[in-house]
């Protein structure tokens, strides 16, 4: 089983980072059991791959939901008021096993404006046995109604010595011989998330330590090709970014999280409209859409900046 799988935390004291988030759940479970009373729709929000999900089924579980009785959807590919319709047919059956029934919503925010006005509804007076559990990377795109539907609760990305220490627990729980050098360099490209840096140790682990710090970044590409891409970005070059692009065998959400990083040291050193272009494309997640979005996004940026040039 892949590591970011096999470690992921399945209780509230397993969870890494967002403390003030944690004991926040925590206690709503404390205050549960002294009256009875639960918030029906929960939303979870912050970047990729920080915990939104995790924390969602660690609520699941403490509700008493079965496994049977959980339900996953993600938004990214179902996107469509069908899917509200089909959750709106099913909510009314009282769960055979298990407490309650659970449905959680990843990227919520990709859903239709139709799609969120018809699971508002649903979340004005949903039955009784059934909570819903609403994670999205960009909260702002869900309607104002069902935001304040909801009980908010915020994941943020993780400080690079939260990440490198987790890590390095695996490695030894894994009997893994990783240096901490290579450790030190995969919690840095992680940019905060945990699911990333799991990714790239999984790959690595099993090579030859001498091997490991090279591999691990050309895990997530060469400075010198990022920069490449990056400036061909800039230049509104699409011949230069496809050849990176066609090169790639590597996870798209690291590139984009490379390219968001220099975007942003450009940005506040000066006033660079280029790279606030290229933020703009480049800010949905690519976990789901994978290279085709970041082709997508690329394409974009290219044309966009073409466009701002010729203006000038």
């Amino acid at each position: 089983m892949p590591l970011h799988l096999n470690w992921r935390p399945s209780k509230f004291e397993d969870f890494i980072g967002n403390e003030s988030t944690v004991a926040a759940l925590k206690s709503i479970f404390l205050c549960r059991q002294e009256s009875q009373d639960f918030p029906h729709a929960m939303l979870f929000s912050g970047p990729s791959g920080c915990g939104k999900t995790t924390l969602a089924r660690i609520v699941a579980k403490e509700l008493g939901c079965n496994e049977m009785e959980l339900c996953e959807i993600d938004n990214g590919d179902y996107r469509g008021i069908d899917t509200v319709r089909d959750l709106r047919q099913s909510i009314n059956y009282a769960p055979a096993i298990g407490n309650c029934r659970v449905w959680i919503m990843d990227e919520a925010h990709q859903l239709s404006k139709d799609a969120q006005s018809a699971l508002l509804k649903i979340l004005e007076e949903p039955p009784k046995h059934v909570y819903f559990l609403i994670c999205t990377t960009e909260p702002e795109k869900l309607l104002p109604a069902i935001r304040t539907r909801c009980t908010k609760y915020t994941v943020e990305s993780l400080s690079m010595r939260t990440i490198f220490t987790y890590i390095s627990t695996v490695v030894q729980q894994e009997g893994a011989d990783v240096p901490s050098a290579v450790l030190t360099r995969i919690a840095q490209d992680a940019e905060g998330s945990m699911r990333v840096a799991l990714v790239i140790l999984d790959k690595i682990i099993d090579m030859n330590p001498a091997d490991m710090l090279k591999a691990a970044e050309q895990q997530l590409y060469s400075e010198n090709n990022i920069f490449k891409f990056y400036n061909a970005l800039k230049d509104g070059s699409w011949k230069t970014a496809s050849i990176f692009l066609q090169n790639l065998t590597d996870e798209p959400e690291a590139v984009r999280a490379q390219i968001l990083g220099i975007c942003a040291k450009d940005l506040l050193k000066k006033e660079d409209d280029m790279a606030y272009l290229i933020m703009s494309c480049f800010k949905e997640s690519f976990f789901y859409t994978k290279k085709p979005g970041l082709i997508i996004a690329s394409y974009e940026a290219v044309q966009t900046i073409k466009a701002k040039r010729s203006q000038r």
